[in-house]
């Protein structure tokens, strides 16, 4: 079930505060069209009535999609570790067969969104973008944070669409997704397994794989 409530927000422009609505939790399988809100970016943003600025909202909301066996729940950044601790709790044990993930960010929220839309193993993906990335800033083309936008199904060879954003300055790159495909069962081959990481509220970001790294003891 999706929820929502409206709280009160000042608006950073005018500082006029009027109502907002936020959603608490979003069911994607029973409302599609929430979760296209949500990727294109309607359902988070904020549009003052006194003087017409908009700028992007971010709360906590748990995002589901019950085909895919999916909870992705984003705490904000700013949120209290409490909050998050809290947030936790709440399903702690309840969804023992879904893939769970906590973000922090809108962005890294629906970059997993777009992952498993393409049913792709987020941990695989986010193992091929440090390596993109670490080769990228070797050229000297790139220093920042890659996000995974999708795949271009009109062109030629099926790209795969990245966002590299540094700052405010954002750049679009592309790789070919059989590129991807002919190591994502190496990378997988590498990872634990994902059956016994199942109803566990995982962070893959950066820190995940570098904790693997730190773990690993060759056989």
């Amino acid at each position: 079930m999706s929820v929502h409530e409206k709280i009160e927000v000042t608006c950073p422009s005018c500082k006029a505060v009027q109502l907002f609505t936020i959603w608490n939790s979003i069911n994607a399988t029973e409302s599609p069209p929430l979760k296209t809100r949500l990727l294109n970016g309607d359902l988070t943003m904020f549009r003052c009535e006194a003087c017409g600025e908009s700028t992007h909202i971010d709360y906590p909301l748990l995002y589901h999609d019950m085909s895919r066996h999916l909870m992705i729940w984003l705490v904000p950044l700013d949120a209290a570790d409490k909050d998050v601790n809290s947030c936790i709790e709440r399903y702690l044990g309840a969804i023992p067969m879904h893939r769970c993930r906590l973000v922090r960010s809108r962005n890294a929220l629906i970059e997993k969104i777009l992952i498993f839309d393409e049913e792709v193993d987020d941990r695989v993906m986010e193992f091929y973008k440090m390596i993109v990335q670490e080769a990228l800033q070797e050229r000297g083309e790139f220093k920042g944070t890659l996000f995974f936008e999708g795949r271009n199904k009109e062109s030629k060879e099926k790209e795969m669409v990245f966002t590299c954003i540094s700052g405010k300055e954002a750049l679009s790159w592309s790789a070919p997704w059989t590129e991807f495909l002919s190591v994502a069962d190496d990378i997988a081959a590498m990872l634990p397994d994902e059956n016994k990481e199942l109803g566990k509220w995982l962070t893959v970001d950066p820190s995940y794989l570098h904790e693997l790294e730190s773990s690993y003891k060759p056989s």
